[in-house]
């Protein structure tokens, strides 16, 4: 659990903003969904198995998501499956609304993404951790679930760190 705090804390410290969190509710999904239609198209078939980029990078985030913590990457599994879904529909329609789709959605969520920091006065954490990367969907994870009283344990220890560290 160390970890994940470390890792949820120091994204935090880049979102300290409530108008920066509320962007990143748009803007993170819409990135993790264009980035996964551009990837689905990507496939390949080891042992006779069919598989797209999309679909292994999101196995691999859940096993790290798993690394810091089961219930974090089990609360994960529907919107990751969710985005995938979407993602494959993206990703059968033809070559140029498949790409326009996929481009625009990263540039909305990413513009979101500055919008955000514009209003943090911070750059985006992953401009100095590229770990961080694969946080944010956790992290919004974890926002959400501390609104409705899930895993307030966590949300204490990440508190905790703001006032006793300066980040």
């Amino acid at each position: 659990m160390h970890e994940l705090i470390d890792r949820l804390a120091s994204y935090a410290a880049y979102h300290r903003n409530p108008n920066n969190i509320r962007t990143h509710f748009v803007g993170i999904p819409l990135i993790a969904l264009g980035a996964a239609a551009l990837l689905f198209k990507a496939g390949f078939a080891p042992m006779g198995l069919p598989l797209n980029l999309a679909t292994v990078t999101g196995i691999i985030l859940l096993a790290y998501y798993a690394k810091l913590d089961r219930q974090y990457c089990i609360a994960m599994v529907t919107p990751l499956v969710l985005i995938l879904i979407a993602a494959g529909y993206i990703a059968s329609l033809p070559t140029l609304p498949w790409l326009v789709i996929s481009l625009i959605t990263l540039v909305i969520g990413w513009t979101q993404q500055l919008i955000g920091h514009k209003h943090e006065g911070r750059k985006p954490a992953f401009l100095d951790d590229i770990r961080s990367i694969p946080i944010g969907p956790l992290f919004l994870l974890a926002e959400f679930g501390f609104k409705l009283g899930w895993r307030t344990d966590v949300k204490e220890q990440i508190e905790a760190r703001f006032t006793t560290a300066r980040y």
